[in-house]
């Protein structure tokens, strides 16, 4: 437990999930007081995104290292692979600086390292027993990143394809290369804030580590609190999301055991677009909502994820940008054609109910919509 930081905590969606953390070791022996770091694992199915900003510390005596795997073999000296290639040398090490490093351990679990110096080593270690400090043998096959001695702003971004093999683990390497089908995307990785897009799942997983912060997001334009934050966009314009506080907002502990109570918390989030709530939600509230924003409040306890969906509010609102233009749809209300008139490039036009549900959407240069197969309202 970290006596200076209280960010330690996940958000789950539906099966999906993200974790956080703000590092901090403690001043104790053989710890590194000043050694800090942001954490974070995005889980979308069988894959984890691992990231880390900001670390640093001033131990010029041993290197800082981020491991990857570490794999004790017992009597049987299972093979790894390196992008694309079987190992099976033991004792073996190697260095790699590439922009993409592609490992599978001994039980197929993939590692597509980005832009990382990993170092992988198969050897005979020496470790001592956690319980009697007697020195012990073994052989061992492992990776990890390295961040050098007394880093003063390091970082990583790796992936853990949990029993993809080296084939499946080489594929979304591949795949990565290729950014219009990248599998996921980080959009922010630094001390303010994790976000890593997964495109499968078409789910957004958001780690802010800040109080009072305002964003250039796909969803989100501002947070009252830290919070870990889940958005699911669905195909017809709704989100599904969750939302929770990674601090518990408790007294703070000077015993292992503590009974303090955590308190319950509301937070303000401010959102992309108008929207409201398809179903009501204890402790969700809207506070406000116009064409460009809607703030809404949660209340939050115990770090427990708070889950709701929003649809589009298209009752209200007539156009839904951040950007000035001339822009007018008639004739309304129509039983038939709806023409879109506007000086700008119309790259795609939606058509949603009055229950916020999408019905018809067209791509290009499409002025004129023909409404007739629809109901009213």
């Amino acid at each position: 437990r970290s006596q200076t930081q209280k960010f330690a905590g996940s958000c789950s969606l539906d099966g999906q999930g993200a974790w956080g953390m703000v590092l901090q070791e403690n001043d104790r022996e053989n710890y590194t007081p000043d050694f800090k770091a942001f954490k974070s694992v995005f889980c979308f199915d069988n894959r984890l995104i691992c990231m880390g900003s900001g670390i640093q510390n001033s131990n010029s005596s041993y290197s800082t290292e981020t491991t990857l795997f570490q794999f004790g073999h017992g009597t049987q000296l299972t093979p790894i692979s390196i992008n694309n290639q079987e190992v099976s040398q033991f004792p073996y090490s190697r260095s790699l600086n590439e922009a993409q490093v592609v490992l599978t351990d001994p039980q197929n679990n993939g590692y597509i390292v980005r832009n990382g110096s990993v170092m992988v080593s198969r050897a005979n270690q020496e470790s001592r027993d956690n319980q009697t400090q007697a020195v012990t043998y073994g052989d061992f096959s492992s990776a990890c990143i390295q961040h050098g001695k007394a880093p003063a702003n390091g970082g990583y971004e790796y992936v853990v394809l949990v029993n993809s093999g080296r084939t499946g683990a080489w594929a979304f390497g591949q795949s990565m290369e290729n950014d219009p089908i990248a599998p996921y995307s980080v959009i922010q990785k630094d001390d303010r804030a994790h976000v890593a897009y997964d495109r499968d799942t078409k789910t957004t997983g958001y780690v802010l580590f800040q109080d009072n912060q305002t964003y250039q997001l796909p969803h989100i334009k501002s947070t009252s609190h830290v919070c870990i934050v889940m958005v699911t966009e669905k195909t017809d314009g709704s989100w599904r999301m969750a939302l929770a506080n990674p601090c518990l907002n408790m007294e703070v502990p000077t015993t292992l055991e503590h009974d303090a109570p955590a308190l319950p918390q509301t937070m303000t989030v401010k959102l992309k677009g108008r929207r409201r709530l398809l179903n009501p939600v204890p402790g969700v509230v809207i506070l406000n909502s116009d064409n460009l924003e809607t703030t809404l409040s949660v209340e939050v306890n115990h770090g427990i994820p708070v889950a709701f969906d929003l649809i589009p509010d298209v009752a209200n609102s007539i156009v839904s940008t951040e950007e000035d233009f001339n822009f007018r749809v008639y004739p309304s209300p129509t039983k038939g054609n709806v023409i879109v008139e506007t000086d700008e490039r119309l790259i795609q036009l939606s058509v949603f109910n009055m229950e916020g549900h999408l019905v018809r959407r067209e791509d290009g240069g499409v002025r004129v919509i023909d409404l007739s197969p629809f109901p009213s309202g």
